[in-house]
Formats: structure tokens, sequence, C-alpha cells
């Protein structure tokens, strides 16, 4: 089985407000079934090689090719439904719609896609909060939610679709340590049924935190591949 993301000499170069190089000459494999961590300092392009794996932002130079598909290839709104079909990407902040309760939140992407009927994806969602400890927040807004919580319902937004892919972004910056350990625990689940996880954040701690399930760790500065340690083979 060939490597499901592949990242050759990747540059991004962002031209306003002022010229900044946020990545430069990155190459990087990832196979299926990976629980990679993407560790740096803030500023060590973190948040941009996610978003370049994701096809949220082109690639300056370089190529990536997500799922044997060079991403350079694919038009914007071809783009945009591989990266629906493809990605869950949990972000920092949550992002979730504050007018939306939490199970319309998570209902969202598949609401997007109109493949389901609208009873079958409120069943599905609904399926997803209980398993995530949340039964009894289906119908409370993101403000009546605990940061856990929201993370949480966050993560079952970004599952909804069964990608193959799961990333996220600082995913338990602002968590309290029990919510923190309660959403590692649901990516090491994830990363067990079979899904490709990789997460990036500035938190050494994480290295301890998971390695029962990382598969490599990726050490970012100043927008390169400073080092690379596999940890087990996948």
């Amino acid at each position: 089985m060939g490597a499901q993301i592949v990242l050759k000499n990747v540059w991004k170069i962002f031209e306003k407000p002022k010229k900044f190089t946020a990545l430069q000459d990155v190459s990087l494999e990832i196979n299926p079934g990976e629980f990679v961590l993407i560790l740096g300092p803030t500023g060590s392009g973190k948040t941009t090689l996610l978003n370049v794996m994701a096809g949220i932002e082109r690639s300056s130079r370089g190529t990536v090719i997500i799922e044997n598909r060079n991403l350079a290839d694919l038009s914007e709104e071809t783009l945009a439904e591989f990266r629906r079909r493809n990605f869950g990407i949990v972000f920092q902040f949550f992002n979730l719609l504050p007018h939306l309760t939490a199970l319309e939140n998570v209902m969202v992407p598949l609401l997007v896609e109109k493949e389901l009927s609208i009873k079958r994806i409120r069943q599905k969602a609904i399926k997803l909060l209980e398993e995530l400890g949340l039964a009894e927040k289906l119908y409370h807004y993101p403000r009546e939610l605990s940061g856990g919580e929201q993370q949480r319902v966050a993560i079952a937004r970004a599952i909804i679709s069964d990608p193959k892919i799961i990333i996220g972004d600082e995913p338990i910056a602002h968590l309290d340590e029990e919510s923190a350990r309660i959403v590692l625990d649901i990516f090491r689940r994830l990363n067990r049924e079979g899904r490709t996880i990789i997460i990036a954040t500035t938190h050494e701690a994480l290295v301890r935190m998971l390695q029962d399930a990382l598969t490599k760790v990726v050490r970012l500065r100043n927008g390169r591949i400073a080092n690379i340690r596999v940890l087990r083979r996948r």
C-alpha cells in the first residue's frame, strides 16, 4: 500500500500584506492509518502545513498528492468536494456556528452534501454525540457548553462524513486537563478504527501523552522540517 499523503519539495509563500515564506522545501510522506504529531513553536509553519495538505491553501511550489490525486490538477470546486470527502478538520478555536445547537452543528457537513435524508443525518449525528458523551447536550448552543464539550462537538462534526484523514490544529490548546485527556482518547480510538490522524501542536508534552499511539513526530522550525522521528511502522 502506497503513501496516502505525499509532499515533495513544497513551498508556501504569502505575498500579502507582506511577503513571507511559511513553508520551505518540505517533503513528507504519511501512510494510511498513521498517527502523526507535527511539533514546533508558534510561527514555525504548522497550520500552513495542515492547510496545504487539506487543500485549504495551494502550495506555491512543489507537489501535494493526497489519495493519489495531485491537488494542483483539481479545480477549486473539485478540490472543495475532495476535501469534504477525505478530510475531517478540527480547529483550535472550535469554529462552531453560534446560532446552531450542538446537534445542528454536527449535521451541517452532511446537509451540505445532500446525499442522505435529514432524518438519517439527524440519526447519525445523535449517535456520534452520544458516543462522545454528549447525549444530554444535543440541544445546547455553543455558549452553553464547556471548552471540552465544544471540542467534542467539533470532532463529531469533523468525522460525521467518515473522512479517511483527520487533522487537528492545536486541538487541546484551550482545554483543561480532563477535557484534553478525553479528546486525545477520542483521537486514539479513531486511529484504531483505521483513520489517519495528524495533529499540529506547540506542546512537547503531547509526545509523551500519545507515545502509545504515535507513528511519527515531525518537527518544524522556520517553515522547514528539522527532524522526522519514526516511532513505529504502519
